[in-house]
């Protein structure tokens, strides 16, 4: 006898991530009718296809399409791909943890703007946010060059004037 595998929990799962997604969008209406759903969903004991979710109360076109999805494949992409995105986006940030992002995106906050609300984070973690285009950003290796040759020219003339008195060690580490 084959057993079936029971999705409710899952499902629920995905849905209360949905649901808090749409909270912090500000989407009310949409919020309120995941919170439903749920709400509904969790007086079934199995949900072994989208045949036992048909005629809950809360469950729409749209829900039973994300639950068909889940069922399907084991994950909802909507929230999985951002979550890539996210967690991408997020390591960019200097002293964020692991167990950071994974907060943060459980939630809500899908982009830069968002996190910078956040009153949990650290000094750092703001300056990041707030530079995170320029800390970044690679630098071309010919403007690099260009800094590296400037340098020298200021270093060689502050020790032609102060003689023996200075001594410099830099490091030709520059691709």
């Amino acid at each position: 006898m084959e057993r079936r595998h029971n999705h409710r929990l899952k499902i629920l799962t995905y849905l209360r991530k949905l649901k808090i997604l749409n909270k912090n969008k500000g989407d009310n209406e949409r919020m309120l009718a995941y919170d439903k759903a749920i709400d509904n969903l969790k007086k079934l004991k199995h949900i072994y296809s989208v045949e036992d979710v048909k005629g809950v109360k809360g469950v729409g076109e749209g829900i039973t399409r994300r639950i068909d999805e889940i069922i399907r494949t084991g994950k909802l992409e909507e929230i999985d791909s951002d979550n890539d995105r996210l967690i991408a986006l997020f390591r960019g940030i200097r002293g964020a943890t692991d167990a950071d992002i994974k907060k943060w995106i459980i939630m809500g906050y899908r982009n830069l703007n968002d996190l910078s609300s956040n009153r949990k984070l650290t000094e750092l973690q703001r300056l990041y946010i707030k530079y995170y285009e320029d800390l970044n950003e690679e630098i071309p290796n010919e403007e690099v060059r260009q800094f590296e040759k400037e340098l020298d020219d200021i270093l060689y003339d502050i020790k032609k004037k102060h003689g023996h008195r200075i001594t410099f060690n830099i490091s030709p580490e520059t691709d």
